[in-house]
């Protein structure tokens, strides 16, 4: 059986669903947990998503956290360090779904970055038209 460690478990691929990350292992007995401590951090951030990823130009940005958002700054930024849209939004609430269209801009990867008072989220977005 083989045994893996907490970092190659991310790097793996362990899925993030609305701050919780789920992960399935299958360990043999007796087995022992050095720390917890790195789940239960990965638990309390901001996180978002983007769907679909690619994009045709309309996508969906989900953003959530186990805190209420409070403000939060929106911004892409092409692949030549241009800001192409730049929005600050308020929520109360612990998630929120928003909804662009990024159909005039050129084709190309982008960074998305959802920006709180505490942390910074960045994820790549690919835009074609095809």
């Amino acid at each position: 059986m083989k045994t893996y460690t907490l970092l190659t478990l991310f790097l793996m691929g362990a899925f993030v669903l609305h701050g919780q990350t789920v992960v399935t292992l299958n360990l043999p007995n007796p087995c022992s947990v050095s720390s917890i401590n790195e789940t239960q951090t990965a638990k309390n951030a901001l996180d978002f998503n983007v769907m679909p990823n690619p994009t045709g130009g309309i996508f969906t940005l989900d953003i959530f956290s186990s805190e209420p958002l409070g403000l939060l700054t929106i911004q892409l930024i092409s692949m030549q360090g241009n800001i192409t849209f730049k929005e600050q939004v308020f929520s109360e609430q612990k998630h929120s779904i928003r909804t662009y269209n990024i159909g005039h801009l050129p084709e190309g990867v982008y960074t998305l970055s959802v920006i709180s008072k505490k942390e910074r989220k960045t994820k790549k977005i690919i835009f074609s038209k095809q």
